[in-house]
């Protein structure tokens, strides 16, 4: 299960699985200043977190992308986000909220 700003020492994760320690973190254009995070990033994992970045478009996507061959035919594939999402998931155990069996 992922939580929306949970608090890791003085600062607040984006999503959180705290059981796991695992963070992700969603770098808005606006919000975003490298030395900070980066800062801020060290302290959290000194705190035995695994942190993963995201820019806020990725952060924005829809989980499934329609998409049409030649024919004309639709499809839907996972965006690349939710796979890499679900990939942080296996890495660390957990889930993410419902998972595929």
């Amino acid at each position: 299960m992922a939580y929306p700003q949970w608090p890791v020492g003085r600062f607040f994760v984006d999503f959180a699985n705290p059981v796991a320690k695992v963070a992700i973190e969603c770098d808005g254009k606006a919000f975003h200043d490298v030395e900070r995070d980066a800062k801020r990033q060290g302290e959290i994992e000194a705190m035995g977190w695994a942190v993963y970045r995201f820019t806020g478009r990725e952060c924005n996507v829809e989980s499934v992308i329609e998409t049409s061959d030649d024919w004309g035919r639709i499809s839907r594939r996972e965006s690349p986000t939710l796979t890499r999402i679900r990939e942080i998931g296996v890495r660390h155990g957990i889930c993410w909220g419902a998972c595929a069996v």
